[in-house]
């Protein structure tokens, strides 16, 4: 027994000499493993997503949700469609669903935003398989297996074509002006904010940079400069890239002006687009490029602008001031006084037709003159409306205004804006049959031709049977008793009232006032006014109500 432990103890020792004396053989590096496509995972309850008020997914399962969506995108959407815009709106339907019974998205309303994530990872799987596969001629359906052969050709033969060709060196031209580009990573602005609030508040910035950020008060350009921070050489701390210090230095002195009141933004406008110019509206930098302008910026105007962008309202401004100045030397000319303060406003020198409009019960004729400087110049003629409550182009009517209907314009004054510029009309061009807001004391009746119309009314002129003479008047004929019934309505009224029925015209209601004098020219052949064509126009859709049919017969 001691004779087999004593053979036991000395083979362990001469097998531990000999396991030293072997060289040492360096270890070996381990092979980096091979990315594969992302896989869906299969989840037996349906999970959750937060979105934020910009509409933007974010929380613990930020990255995972956005994963699932590529892959569901990847393999319900072809990449032989040219643009996202170009895919048919059942497919798009269709993802939609899936991904919101994937993740129980209750609220309808995130459809868009979820298919904006869709379109971002479409996009990228494309630039992907250009520049990994298409390039280096890897084929990549072992790691995409839902990639259809017959459609990676297709797409290939596509991608090389010329006209791609062209696209892609004009995007990766712009790309190149791209100078400070943001360092989010998958997260995002709004997954790095409270990373880059530990990171102010423990000192990982420079101090130059540091002393810059505390003045900076608004979020979005705080959240801007974060973006794009990086490492300095020793990585002890973040600092501004060279090119972004003045950019730094620029919003910090902006923010100052506008805690001094020096600058008050106006809606759109902040410390970002002041220092970098204005926000594209379809991405809105510091928030996130799936967001408009109009989500991520409070007090931006929702409705459509119609006519007139911003740079279109300043050019009016300037107009206006132009015109100004040129009405001042020609009063300063014609030894008149200038009146220092020139704006629009009501003139003092027309004060005696208050009394007047204070006491019209209809809608009256007058005109329209220059609603400032000192000279009576009339810009337009149309009709005063007694009532003064109610919306106007979406704009309420302002004190000491009046509704006026602009039936004619003089010429010279065609490009004169009006005194209240809404988006729909903007000059006195534009207003030519149109509702619009006119100061009161720039408003005179046409009193003389008032008194005729109450006293008495211009005859018809003679007609004759046979046709028209020479001076194109018409020989006397037989009237109708319509027409005859019309004139003796018109005695008693200058005016008559015309309202709608419910629905014409596509409209809860509408009503509008149709002139004698538009009458007589119609029953002269002269002119045909639009008001009379309106009512043409209600009456056949009140045929088609009633008859469900409208035939317009051949004349004979």
């Amino acid at each position: 027994m001691l004779m087999l432990s004593f053979i036991t103890a000395i083979a362990n020792k001469l097998l531990r000499y000999t396991m030293d004396e072997q060289p040492q053989q360096p270890p070996q590096p381990q092979e980096r493993k091979k990315r594969i496509a992302t896989q869906l995972i299969d989840s037996q309850e349906p999970q959750e997503i937060d979105f934020n008020h910009f509409g933007l997914h974010y929380g613990d399962k930020q990255i995972k949700f956005a994963n699932e969506c590529g892959v569901l995108t990847r393999s319900m959407i072809s990449i032989n469609y040219r643009t996202w815009k170009k895919v048919p709106q059942g497919e798009l339907e269709m993802l939609w669903l899936t991904i919101k019974r994937r993740w129980n998205i209750q609220n309808n309303k995130r459809r868009g935003d979820v298919l904006k994530i869709c379109n971002t990872a479409w996009k990228s799987y494309k630039k992907r398989l250009i520049r990994d596969f298409m390039a280096n001629g890897r084929d990549p359906i072992p790691i995409y297996p839902y990639l259809d052969p017959d459609t990676w050709k297709t797409f290939k033969k596509e991608r090389s074509s010329k006209e791609c060709q062209v696209i892609s060196e004009k995007a990766r031209a712009n790309a190149k002006l791209q100078k400070n580009p943001a360092r989010l990573g998958p997260h995002g602005y709004r997954g790095r904010q409270a990373q880059w609030e530990q990171e102010i508040a423990s000192g990982g910035l420079s101090e130059e940079l540091a002393s810059e950020l505390c003045k900076i008060k608004s979020q979005r350009s705080k959240d801007f400069v974060m973006g794009r921070l990086s490492k300095n050489e020793s990585g002890s701390y973040y600092d501004a890239p060279p090119g972004m210090q003045s950019t730094v230095t620029k919003l910090a002195e902006v923010e100052s002006q506008i805690s001094r009141g020096d600058w008050v933004p106006e809606p759109g406008e902040d410390s970002l687009t002041a220092v970098l110019g204005r926000e594209h509206p379809g991405r809105t930098r510091g928030v996130g490029h799936t967001v408009g302008l109009r989500k991520a910026m409070h007090g931006i105007d929702k409705k459509k602008r119609k006519m007139h962008a911003k740079e279109s309202m300043d050019e009016l401004r300037a107009d206006v001031t132009k015109q100004v100045s040129e009405l001042k030397a020609m009063i300063h000319d014609s030894g008149k006084q200038v009146v220092d303060n020139v704006s629009l406003r009501v003139q003092n020198s027309s004060s005696h037709s208050m009394p007047t409009l204070a006491a019209i019960t209809n809608p009256t004729q007058c005109k329209l003159v220059l609603p400032y400087g000192a000279l009576d110049q009339n810009c337009a003629t149309g009709l005063v409306f007694p009532y003064g409550d109610g919306l106007i182009h979406s704009l309420p009517l302002r004190e000491n205004h009046m509704k006026v209907l602009i039936d004619q314009i003089n010429k010279d004054f065609q490009s004169l804006p009006i005194p209240v510029v809404t988006d729909e009309v903007s000059n006195l061009q534009n207003a030519v049959g149109q509702i619009i807001q006119w100061p009161r004391n720039a408003i005179i009746l046409t009193e003389i031709q008032g008194r005729k119309q109450q006293n008495s009314i211009p005859s018809l002129p003679q007609t004759s049977v046979g046709g028209c003479t020479r001076k194109n008047t018409l020989t006397p004929m037989n009237k109708s008793k319509s027409i005859e019934l019309l004139r003796e309505r018109l005695k008693n009224n200058p005016l008559i009232h015309v309202v709608a029925d419910y629905g014409i015209l596509e409209i809860d209601q509408f009503e509008f006032w149709v002139a004698q004098d538009e009458i007589l020219r119609l029953l002269n052949k002269r002119t045909l006014d639009v008001t009379i064509l309106t009512v043409w126009e209600m009456n056949l859709h009140s045929i088609a109500r009633c008859e469900e049919q409208i035939f317009f017969p051949k004349p004979t």
